[in-house]
């Protein structure tokens, strides 16, 4: 009796583990891309523009810091990506003077979006690539290429569709980052070109002052409201 038992109860545990594979597979999308090729290509689109966003946050960085402070760009290269983001962000609030409340908000909600697709941006540069056609019963539930989890994280030698995706959501994923990182770029594109008017106005007024110690007139009342001026616009 209780080998029957034990027999009954392995196989209930058999449909179990079938049962849990069948809702897994049958959980991914109906339509996988056509090709492998299709993936690898927008894999390769996806993690492209995801450094291309990095590259931005670092742009604004230096451009806040440098020539000022080497050593603080120095940690920041070789900081994780969530480091890199206070730093950021501690860098907008000692430079303040040099980049507005409005733009640091638009800068803070675009790391927090990035920060939120992070998660699928590991996904994608650790997936795997492969073919699946599969039906429950007779009904093909999903067929083509999708990108999924690697074969052998689990401890078993099994396919775990904690995620997957299709063309569709890594276009998605594409189009988010982009989105992002275009914020990003409007902001460090408004701060470089205030950084380079103050920097005419820089050489303004040291023309201005040689030209008047060359004539031996009194410069100094027009030197220092010169100076005054290129200091509330830093401040602007």
């Amino acid at each position: 009796m209780a080998r029957i038992d034990r027999a009954f109860v392995a196989i209930c545990e058999g449909r179990e583990k079938v049962a849990l594979s069948e809702r897994r597979r049958s959980s991914l999308p109906r339509h996988g891309a056509k090709t492998a090729s299709e993936i690898y290509q927008l894999v390769g689109s996806a993690l492209s523009w995801w450094e291309a966003s990095e590259d931005e946050i670092m742009g604004l960085f230096r451009l806040l810091c440098m020539p000022g402070e080497p050593v603080a760009m120095q940690t920041f290269v070789a900081s994780s990506r969530s480091v890199r983001y206070r730093m950021l962000q501690e860098a907008m609030i000692k430079y303040s003077g040099r980049i507005d409340a409005e733009r640091i908000a638009k800068v803070k909600a675009a790391l927090v979006a990035l920060n939120r697709l992070a998660q699928t941006r590991n996904q994608i540069a650790h997936g795997y690539v492969g073919e699946h056609n599969h039906k429950v019963g007779d009904e093909v539930v999903a067929s083509g290429n999708y990108l999924l989890p690697s074969y052998n994280e689990a401890e078993r030698i099994e396919r775990q569709f904690r995620y997957s995706h299709v063309p569709k959501t890594i276009a998605s994923f594409i189009a988010d980052v982009r989105h992002q990182r275009g914020e990003i770029m409007d902001v460090a594109d408004e701060v470089a070109k205030g950084e380079q008017d103050r920097q005419q106005i820089r050489i303004l007024i040291s023309n201005l002052s040689d030209c008047v110690a060359r004539s031996k007139l009194p410069y100094y009342d027009i030197e220092e409201a010169l100076n005054d001026l290129l200091g509330r616009m830093a401040g602007s």
